[in-house]
């Protein structure tokens, strides 16, 4: 009936511990704990329930929770060391079941780490390509979103998403593409459901962008057909008067 906790000690850790040591300070010991043992993204075991009998025996299985390590953090990918970039090719190749040279990590500008407890492991990432735009604005393309296999539908992409767009200033947008596949239709619609919007959609991909800036670029888009529309309207008109001022009375 009651979640299962985690309890941490000293030798609970992995090897991201280190590294984050050094980046992470927290104001006490206990305040240390306090973190990586409070719950934040749970998930529920076992299929949906189609009954009530079935409905009964969902709520007396265990929930298995993740806990909360310190925010995601950001790092730039030129200051990326090569024990870092070897971490991120590691990750997209043990969840996304695909291989990327390091060429493919250093064409982004920077990486968001999104570490849990116990042991401050690594349990999520996605690299952030920024194209410079008109304006001053600024693009960033998500590329090799992915969490780790036993902590998906805990809400961690959801969470990797939210503080993404919140590293976001002035008029910049996020960006992203969904290739056609077997699990393009539910990655579609849970981006969908993160504030995302289809931009188009083709036989290869789907391409989303987050409402922050597409608004701005559909009524430009507006106002730039309404100015052609015009034109155009005036130059007949300018046309038709010169045909009638030719026209004997």
């Amino acid at each position: 009936m009651f979640p299962l906790t985690f309890q941490v000690t000293v030798a609970n850790t992995s090897p991201d511990t280190a590294r984050l040591a050094q980046r992470f300070s927290f104001a006490s010991h206990e305040a240390h704990l306090l973190r990586l043992t409070r719950p934040t993204f749970c998930v529920s075991r076992g299929p949906p329930f189609a009954s009530h009998k079935a409905h009964l025996l969902r709520l007396t299985r265990p929930t298995f929770c993740v806990s909360r390590g310190p925010p995601p953090q950001v790092e730039n990918v030129a200051d990326m060391s090569p024990d870092t970039v070897h971490l991120v090719r590691a990750f997209v190749a043990a969840n996304m079941a695909r291989e990327v040279p390091e060429e493919y990590v250093h064409k982004h500008s920077y990486c968001v780490f999104l570490y849990t407890s116990p042991g401050l492991s690594l349990s999520g990432l996605v690299l952030v390509r920024v194209e410079p735009e008109h304006v001053g604005r600024r693009v960033h393309e998500l590329n090799s979103l992915c969490v780790k296999a036993d902590h998906r539908a805990c809400g961690l992409s959801s969470e990797l998403l939210r503080y993404t767009r919140e590293q976001l200033t002035g008029s910049d947008y996020l960006k992203l593409y969904v290739d056609a596949g077997p699990d393009h239709d539910r990655l579609v619609a849970f981006y969908h459901r993160n504030g995302m919007f289809t931009l188009y959609v083709n036989a290869a991909e789907t391409c989303l962008q987050s409402k922050r800036g597409v608004d701005w670029v559909f009524w430009r888009r507006v106002a730039a057909a309404v100015l052609f529309l015009l034109g155009v309207l005036f130059v007949l008109h300018a046309v038709r008067s010169v045909a009638l001022s030719g026209v004997p009375a």
